[in-house]
């Protein structure tokens, strides 16, 4: 085995495990390929996503059959012909996502994250949605325009430069369809046209850390794990820093799992730069006495500060008691707020959500900033929990519940 061949097997399975882990996946579902060259690699059909081995990845061939063609997916001539003129493909069932195919035609993200990588994702209708002729036949013409799109009732396929972006494109995804869903189950007509901040376009991180400190190590690589895992911020979404003398150690795409490549940047900290996240880290330095900050997307809380926005409000109040105890309120900002009106209302008051954009939480370590993002996370989540209860009718007087010290905080 070549270290090629060994080196895009290895990343087949840490995408394999990542999917499992946000449970984009039942056990055996889905499937991942990828191209070096003239070599198709793809996973066997029933294979276990989170548990993939050398045993599990087929060669078919990217034009002739060769070793593996018919234990490898149900689903690979659709990968065939996609990788004919891209790098890799996913193919996911993601919970919101599929739900949101049932009842639409085409998702619209309406974050702008989800609008400048995704844009207009079409939801395609298929008489046998699995593994069928037609479906080989017409996806991979659709994904010549578009690079992603969804199977009703069964999931997206996407496709990518790189795994990486292609699984990138998969959260982001799934995170635009779980906002527009939450949107749908209350009745919240969401904002067409939110301001695009200034993102590069996606590559992935390399393994590269301008510190010598392992302790700085050891504390970038949990916090990235947990905004993964605790789904704070889609996959390589996050942009982490902290201040060190004149320059900051700046991390963006940071939400992953440990084992992925990052890269982590020392910076000067009186520069200028177009990018919208390093932008917003510098002026967190330049106006406060913050040691460390995160930007995060969180569509529990997208989802809540763009509600806000809708009924003209400037908060968001906590319904539980922690969250309460905590954090009485959450400032809303509206989405072309300036970076230094955000960063003023995030040192006040620990955090500040930019509606449909973002949150960004302050703090004096990465971990005393990642419990305001966490915090934030599960508080969104109660309420949107309630107002969908409230609307069903199974919940009298969901605003009863609104921490008092948060309505005149």
């Amino acid at each position: 085995m070549s270290p090629q061949d060994k080196a895009v097997r290895r990343e087949i399975e840490r995408i394999g495990r990542a999917m499992l882990a946000l449970g984009y996946q039942n056990t055996h579902s889905g499937n991942i390929s990828a191209r070096v060259g003239d070599e198709v690699y793809i996973t066997k059909t029933g294979s276990m996503k989170g548990h993939l081995g050398d045993r599990d990845i087929c060669l078919p061939g990217l034009d002739e059959p060769r070793y593996g063609l018919f234990q490898a997916s149900s689903e690979t001539g659709e990968h065939r012909r996609v990788l004919h003129y891209a790098k890799a493909m996913v193919h996911a069932h993601p919970p919101e996502t599929t739900l949101l195919s049932f009842t639409t035609d085409s998702i619209v993200p309406a974050d702008p994250w989800g609008r400048r990588y995704l844009g207009r994702v079409p939801v395609l209708t298929f008489e046998y949605p699995v593994g069928s002729p037609e479906m080989e036949e017409t996806i991979p013409e659709v994904l010549k325009g578009v690079p992603a799109l969804v199977v009703a009732t069964h999931g997206p396929f996407i496709r990518g430069e790189s795994l990486e972006e292609a699984f990138f494109l998969l959260c982001l995804l799934e995170a635009s369809s779980s906002i527009l869903l939450h949107a749908k189950s209350i009745n919240i007509t969401l904002p067409d046209g939110i301001p695009l901040p200034n993102l590069s376009p996606f590559s992935p991180p390399l393994d590269l850390w301008e510190t010598l400190d392992p302790e700085l190590h050891g504390q970038y690589l949990r916090t990235s794990s947990d905004l993964f895992l605790l789904g704070l911020s889609p996959f390589r979404t996050a942009s982490l820093s902290v201040i060190d003398g004149p320059c900051i150690l700046f991390m963006e795409r940071a939400s992953a799992p440990e084992e992925f490549p990052h890269t982590l940047l020392r910076l000067p900290l009186n520069e200028e730069t177009p990018s919208f996240p390093l932008s917003l880290h510098r002026e967190v330095y330049r106006m406060s006495h913050s040691k460390a900050a995160l930007f995060t997307l969180s569509p529990e809380v997208i989802f809540q500060s763009l509600r806000a926005l809708d009924r003209g409000e400037d908060r968001i109040v906590p319904v539980d008691a922690e969250g309460g105890y905590f954090y009485p309120a959450i400032p809303v900002l509206p989405p072309d707020a300036s970076e230094r009106e955000i960063v003023k209302a995030a040192v006040k008051y620990k955090m500040a959500a930019v509606a449909g954009v973002g949150l960004l939480s302050v703090g004096y370590t990465l971990g005393h900033a990642i419990h305001h993002a966490s915090s934030a996370r599960s508080l969104c989540f109660y309420r949107r929990r309630l107002q969908e209860m409230e609307k069903l009718g199974t919940l009298d007087g969901y605003s009863r519940f609104l921490c008092a010290r948060g309505k005149d905080w």
